[in-house]
């Protein structure tokens, strides 16, 4: 197609175009994180059961929630607690069992020792 005939077939209007225009928001009006909130449900499985796949879970989509971020749309209470909750997950799986044989060696020297 020759350039005259596609400068005269475009049907865009370039005075038209109008900049996109993002619309502020209140804190009310502010969407769900829905990552935040999936962190938080893995790190409460994570926590409750000692699952370490949950809490890793936990972890990661956390992690994806802190890098989405928008500076406007942040909820500090709500990322702070799925974070906190993917730290007490990975704490709560992992060491749980080092203290509970912990505990028992100490028990066992005690009473046979």
């Amino acid at each position: 197609m020759p350039p005259s005939l596609a400068v005269i077939a475009d049907p865009r209007l370039p005075t038209a175009v109008k900049p996109f225009r993002r619309r502020k928001l209140n804190d009310d009006e502010i969407p769900p994180d829905f990552m935040a909130i999936l962190a938080l449900v893995f790190g409460i499985i994570g926590t409750m059961s000692k699952n370490k796949i949950g809490a890793w879970c936990s972890v990661f989509v956390a992690a994806s929630s802190l890098s989405n971020l928008r500076s406007g749309q942040v909820d500090v209470k709500q990322l702070v607690c799925s974070c906190s909750f993917a730290v007490m997950a990975l704490v709560s799986s992992y060491m749980a069992k080092r203290l509970k044989s912990v505990a028992e060696k100490n028990a066992d020297t005690t009473l046979f020792g």
